[in-house]
């Protein structure tokens, strides 16, 4: 008898619960109406200064010293985030130029030859490095 009793109790506050959570579900739009008077993708320009790339090309030039005693040495070129695009041997007594494709955010360029390390500024496209600012150097220890 008490089960009876405590179904009674419990099922009115079970239909009232159900009804108030079917009822407040309202149907409403999740986007809003489309506008018909937008332009065709065809249609859409970009603007004349706007490029499609999200690289450059940026040219590095590294001035020779003219030294009797041939010197070699691993070259390597890094940008400013440390990711390294160039590694070779060269000759201290020889001019280097190349040109590499980099992302266009990047600004500076960092050399690295023997113990010398060298960073300097992209501009217009290039990087000048050179042996002879000595200011500017640091020794990297091995």
């Amino acid at each position: 008898m008490k089960n009876d009793n405590l179904n009674l109790n419990v099922l009115p506050l079970i239909l009232f619960l159900s009804l108030s959570l079917f009822s407040s579900c309202v149907d409403e739009p999740l986007e809003g109406p489309v506008n018909n008077n937008d332009r065709d993708i065809k249609e859409l320009t970009a603007s004349t200064g706007f490029e499609w790339k999200t690289s450059r090309s940026v040219e590095v030039n590294l001035k020779a010293l003219p030294i009797e005693v041939g010197i070699d040495r691993r070259l390597t070129f890094a940008d400013e985030n440390g990711s390294l695009f160039y590694s070779g041997k060269q000759s201290m007594d020889e001019n280097f130029k190349m040109e590499f494709d980099l992302p266009d955010h990047i600004k500076q360029v960092s050399m690295l030859y023997g113990d010398i390390l060298k960073t300097a500024e992209i501009i217009d496209g290039k990087v000048f490095f050179d042996f002879l600012n000595v200011d500017n150097e640091e020794v990297v220890e091995n």
